[in-house]
């Protein structure tokens, strides 16, 4: 492993004890879908560390005002729809804003 991979493997480490948004561990090796969304989702906020003290601690606090996404959620939502949601209307070929509209 490399000297890059063991840091990133030890910041992942720290911020995943700190927020539920993030898994410790190597991305190859997780065990089903939502580890590996989650572990990430952890890499990727590894190559931007100034951001600690803004981690929110679990999904529900990374929710903002008027239901905007914390950036350190996004991947994860994103992922949890695309992975275990199976992409839900879009690959059944449904149209959101139609089967959403009120019939006359």
């Amino acid at each position: 492993m490399s000297v890059r991979a063991l840091v990133d493997l030890w910041f992942t480490e720290q911020i995943a004890a700190k927020s539920s948004l993030f898994e410790a561990g190597i991305l190859q090796d997780a065990p089903n879908d939502e580890s590996f969304v989650l572990r990430l989702n952890a890499l990727v906020a590894a190559s931007a560390r100034e951001f600690i003290p803004k981690l929110k601690k679990d999904l529900g606090s990374a929710i903002l005002a008027r239901g905007r996404l914390n950036e350190h959620a996004e991947l994860v939502v994103f992922g949890h729809w695309l992975l275990r949601d199976g992409m839900s209307r879009v690959l059944t070929g449904h149209n959101v804003v139609e089967e959403d509209q009120e019939c006359d």
